[in-house]
C-alpha cells in the first residue's frame, strides 16, 4: 500500500451519491481506508463498505460519538455484535466533546443540531464520560484499539485532561488520539499510555504551530495520518469535500516538518496502522 487513511467517513451522507466510486478510486490508487462510525447507523454503513470491498484495504471502526451521548443511549448488545464482525478493526470514534457543550448534533453525518435546554453542562459531561467508559470496556473485551475523539471549548473545559483521567482510572488499552488538537504536553501523556497520535489536514492550515510542534516532537513510529473526510480538507484542496486520497497532503506536510522524505512518512505510518489495527 502507498499509505493508509486511518480515519475517514466515506460512510457519511456527504458521500451518499458516490461513496462506491470514492472508495473504488482510493483502492485503485493502492491506498487503504478505515471508515469510522459515530453511531449505530454509520457504524453499520462502515461495515457494509468493508464487506463490499472484502479482500481490499477497506476496514471499519464502530462507535458512538460523544455528541450522541444524550439522545442515543448506549446499546451494548448491538455494538458488541457490530464490533465482532469481519472487517472491524477498532472501536471508535469515542471520547469527549466539550465544544458548544449543551448543543446536541442529531447526526454529524447530516449536521442537525438541537439544544439541550433542560440539561446543565456538567450533566452532559457525565453522560459523555459514562458512554466513553462503556466503549473503553468494549474495546478491552473485543481486543480492538480505541479511536479517541477529543474536542475542547477553549477556556472552559479540557476534554484531553478528562479523557486521560478516565483512561488512567479504568485502564487505558491501546489506540490513537484521532485528529490531535492538544499541545505537546498532552501528546506526551498519550504516548506514555501507548497511544498513537493521529494527524489530519489541520496540520496544513495557517496558524497550526501547536500541532506542528507535536508532529516534530512525536517519534515517526507513533504517528498516523488521516483525513477525517469529508471534513478538514488539507491545503491545497481546502474548501472542497475531503476524501481519503487527500491523506497524501497530510503526509507531505508531516515530512516537511520532520525534515524527511514523504516516502518515509508513507512507509512508516502505514506500518504503524498495520501494527496498531492488526490489519491483514
Amino acid at each position: 500500500m502507498k499509505y493508509i487513511d486511518s480515519h475517514a467517513h466515506v460512510n457519511f451522507k456527504a458521500f451518499e451519491k458516490d461513496w462506491i466510486e470514492v472508495q473504488q478510486r482510493t483502492v485503485a490508487a493502492d491506498v487503504g481506508t478505515i471508515n469510522v462510525g459515530t453511531q449505530l447507523e454509520t457504524s453499520a454503513r462502515a461495515i457494509h463498505l468493508a464487506e463490499i470491498f472484502r479482500g481490499k484495504p477497506v476496514w471499519a471502526a464502530v462507535g458512538q460519538h460523544p455528541i450522541h451521548a444524550v439522545r442515543h443511549p448506549f446499546e451494548p448488545d448491538a455494538f458488541r455484535d457490530l464490533a465482532e464482525k469481519d472487517g472491524v478493526v477498532a472501536i471508535g470514534e469515542v471520547g469527549l466533546d466539550y465544544f458548544r457543550l449543551g448543543a446536541d448534533f442529531d447526526d454529524p453525518d447530516e449536521g442537525g443540531i438541537g439544544e439541550h435546554k433542560d440539561l446543565e453542562p456538567d450533566e452532559i459531561k457525565d453522560k459523555q464520560a459514562n458512554l466513553f467508559e462503556e466503549f473503553t470496556t468494549l474495546s478491552r473485551d473485543v481486543r480492538k484499539p480505541l479511536i479517541l475523539h477529543m474536542r475542547d471549548e477553549a477556556g472552559k473545559y479540557d476534554a484531553y485532561d478528562d479523557v486521560l483521567a478516565i483512561l488512567n482510572n479504568i485502564g487505558s488499552g491501546v489506540g490513537v488520539a484521532h485528529c490531535f488538537g492538544g499541545d505537546w504536553d498532552h501528546a506526551q501523556k498519550f504516548l506514555e499510555l501507548g497511544f498513537y497520535i493521529g494527524v489530519t489536514g489541520i496540520v496544513t492550515f495557517p496558524k497550526s504551530d501547536v500541532l506542528a510542534e507535536v508532529v516534530k516532537n512525536t517519534p515517526l513510529e507513533r504517528l498516523l495520518i488521516e483525513t477525517d473526510s469529508p471534513y478538514l480538507t488539507p491545503v491545497p484542496h481546502r474548501g472542497t469535500r475531503n476524501e481519503p486520497l487527500y491523506t497524501e497532503f497530510v503526509g507531505r506536510k508531516v515530512a516537511e516538518l520532520k525534515g524527511i522524505t514523504t516516502d518515509e512518512v508513507f512507509k512508516k505510518t502505514t506500518e504503524n496502522a498495520l501494527r496498531l489495527f492488526g490489519l491483514a
